[in-house]
């Protein structure tokens, strides 16, 4: 996580220094939480707006150990070995669970959270439809949201989604749906039966007590 949050810290400044002008991250899925790690790091970025696109909600809410490791979920964390091995043999995603990205939410959850997001650059999230069985956090509230029917990843490719990215990149009006954010709560609220409840922190040793970095 650090080596990829120096990575776009090169970047960040590199476009800062050729533009003199904040600079605006747009992050995907995993990516979101790079982004955030790194503006939790360095309140001082010259950034101010970050967009982010299917981001991870409620990270690290389960917890399983290490490979050759006993613990909490030690059975569920080879069940997801098993699944991500079957699903990166019969489609294109490829996901690993012991990753060292997947390693650092799973280790060290609090880092990672809504909560922690506090700084001052304006937060701007497109969600998928998908992602509305999700488990949801309180957190800093988001400067603008919009709902887009899509699953999870791959919203960067998507026409409408970009031209939603540029009106925010211009600074243009919303173009809201509120339709759209009203199938959003009531497909989470029907979900909520199936969804799996978060893990205490403090019956697992292998957290961190700290709620932030």
């Amino acid at each position: 996580m650090n080596v990829l949050i120096a990575r776009m810290d090169q970047q960040v400044r590199a476009l800062n220094d050729a533009t003199e002008l904040p600079v605006s991250i747009i992050a995907e899925s995993e990516g979101s939480l790079i982004a955030e790690r790194y503006l939790e790091a360095d309140p001082s970025a010259p950034v101010d707006r970050l967009i982010v696109l299917s981001p991870i909600l409620a990270p690290g809410s389960v917890y399983y150990p290490p490979r050759g490791r006993d613990g909490w979920g030690v059975a569920a964390g080879w069940g997801l070995r098993g699944l991500a091995s079957v699903m990166s043999a019969v489609s294109p995603l490829h996901f690993e669970a012991d990753a060292p990205i997947v390693r650092d939410v799973v280790d060290q959850p609090s880092a990672f959270h809504d909560a922690c997001f506090t700084g001052p650059v304006a937060r701007v999230e497109f969600l998928p439809l998908a992602d509305a069985v999700a488990a949801r956090e309180e957190g800093e509230p988001a400067t603008r949201v919009t709902v887009v029917t899509a699953f999870h990843g791959g919203l960067l490719g998507d026409p409408s989604v970009r031209a939603h990215i540029r009106d925010v990149l211009l600074n243009a009006p919303q173009r809201a749906d509120h339709s759209m954010q009203t199938l959003d709560t009531v497909v989470w609220a029907g979900a909520g039966a199936w969804r799996v409840p978060p893990l205490e922190p403090s019956l697992n040793p292998a957290w961190h007590s700290a709620a932030c970095p």
